[in-house]
């Protein structure tokens, strides 16, 4: 959806723009994240022509911000097993342990929840790749016109002792783990995409 932007339009001004101009209200809620051009923002953040504003729905967002030394978090497609939950957080001095189970509702926000997709924000993805890619390019033009097919060694000059680097900053971003054998195939950005893709 295309939203013609005036001087001194936000996120929130150009998202209500969308609504009003969408067929029916999509109502997107209170629990979105927003993403200006790839990035994370506030909903008072300015926006200029040519932008791209996505709205990311909560089973996509989280936060960064670490509470505790204590908080873990990790994502699996395995049946969940709180029993190694329940050893993490137990201590010598606890009486009792609680686990809490969440299940999907069958309605959220006055509408009925059919289903959940999980998806990765492709561009987000990319720009990140390429921020970490950035770190080691020794061709900093050639970063700044990378495409998929961009070679990672050739093109952007990274040290190939430095591909290491590369991927355990992959894991450490997207929280993934990545075996040597599928280190060995990322050569291009877009390997590279693929392969968080698939980890995500």
């Amino acid at each position: 959806m295309n939203v013609a932007v005036i001087d001194g339009m936000t996120v929130d001004d150009a998202v209500l723009a969308g609504r009003n101009a969408a067929p029916s209200d999509p109502e997107p809620g209170t629990s979105i994240m927003l993403a200006l051009n790839g990035e994370y923002v506030e909903g008072d953040k300015p926006v200029a022509p040519g932008d791209e504003l996505a709205l990311i729905p909560p089973v996509s967002g989280g936060s960064d911000e670490i509470k505790t030394g204590l908080d873990w978090v990790f994502v699996t497609a395995d049946v969940l097993d709180p029993e190694p939950l329940t050893d993490f957080v137990t201590t010598g001095v606890d009486g009792a342990v609680v686990t809490f189970l969440g299940v999907t509702r069958d309605h959220n926000e006055g509408r009925t929840v059919l289903h959940l997709e999980y998806q990765a924000y492709q561009p987000m993805a990319e720009n990140k790749i390429v921020e970490i890619i950035g770190t080691y390019a020794k061709d900093k033009a050639a970063l700044a016109s990378a495409t998929d097919d961009t070679n990672i060694l050739e093109d952007l000059k990274v040290n190939s002792a430095r591909l290491v680097d590369v991927i355990l900053d992959f894991e450490d971003a997207f929280d993934i783990e990545v075996e040597d054998e599928d280190a060995d195939k990322v050569n291009t950005i877009g390997d590279a995409l693929s392969l968080i893709a698939a980890k995500i």
